[in-house]
């Protein structure tokens, strides 16, 4: 299915509620998924097309720059979160996506996939609480899926850049590192 999301103009998450309402109650089968999705990369990709393969319309929750600064570093998000939604949305195999200011836990991911009466819930293996999310997930009868990680983290591709360009441009690395 198309994705609904015209990236100039996002749908509000209570628009999103509604159309998957009116998809499940026709019988489609709705899945979410959750991210930074901060400079975007394979990984990314390869999450959102196994995610989609698996359900009729998925949904995609960009974490906000609030939430991303939270739980990785004051440096980051490096692309805000207007930046993020609208590379997630041009996508193919995104329904419609949004940004998520709930949070990045299994309590939000859950009470998300409810709202929206998933029955497929997608995570990558880095995510770290299988087994909370996993129980969460019975509770509203939906299935979770993981996808391994066999992809560079957003994280480990900067540190890379840093490494490779600080001999190159000492100065600017020292500065970098100093954030």
């Amino acid at each position: 299915m198309r994705n609904l999301v015209n990236a100039s103009e996002p749908l509000s998450l209570e628009t999103i509620f509604l159309i998957a309402y009116d998809l499940k109650k026709r019988g489609k089968t709705i899945g979410y998924t959750h991210g930074a999705f901060d400079l975007f990369h394979y990984g990314h990709l390869y999450l959102l097309r196994k995610s989609a393969e698996r359900c009729d319309f998925l949904v995609v929750g960009i974490d906000s720059d609030r939430n991303i600064a939270q739980y990785k570093s004051y440096t980051r998000p490096v692309i805000n979160e207007k930046r993020r939604l609208e590379i997630i949305s041009e996508l193919n195999c995104v329904g419609a996506a949004f940004i998520n200011d709930f949070g990045a836990n299994d309590e939000a991911h859950i009470m998300l996939g409810k709202e929206l009466n998933a029955k497929i819930l997608t995570a990558g293996r880095a995510y770290s609480r299988e087994d909370g999310l996993r129980r969460e997930a019975e509770k509203i009868k939906a299935r979770i899926h993981w996808f391994k990680r066999n992809f560079e983290s957003t994280s480990k591709i900067i540190d890379r850049i840093v490494q490779n360009h600080s001999q190159k441009y000492p100065n600017k690395a020292m500065e970098f590192q100093a954030r």
